[in-house]
């Protein structure tokens, strides 16, 4: 399978999202994540998604440094998301880059029970 990473840096001015990353394989979609503007210094990973095809490609790895070298190279100071717990490899990848586990609560979304965390990094 070739490997094809493409990086999208579209600027939305009506919008306060900075960067969409988007994985391709093959110039088909496996995954992408947002990095939106919270403040002056601070990023948010938001919109993080792969689709079954793209485990164990790296791909996951691969957006979430694309995600955090455009936060750094714009001069945010500090990235910010939020997660499920349920979403256990995504936390384990936010883990292994040095995101911290700031807070978490039981919320009912989605319709239904889950616990939501939120997570960060100085950057």
């Amino acid at each position: 399978m070739a490997d094809e990473f493409e990086t999208a840096d579209r600027i939305r001015s009506l919008h306060r999202f900075n960067t969409q990353q988007i994985g391709l394989v093959d110039r088909s979609y496996l995954g992408g994540v947002y990095c939106v503007r919270q403040s002056d210094e601070v990023a948010e990973l938001r919109l993080f998604l792969l689709t079954p095809d793209a485990r164990g490609l790296g791909l996951g790895r691969r957006l979430s440094e694309a995600c955090m070298t455009f936060a750094r190279d714009r001069g945010y100071r500090r990235m910010v998301l939020w997660t499920h717990k349920s979403h256990s490899a995504a936390c384990a990848l936010y883990m292994k880059y040095g995101f911290q586990m700031t807070s978490e609560e039981p919320v009912h979304e989605f319709g239904v029970d889950l616990v939501r965390q939120n997570w960060e990094i100085d950057l």
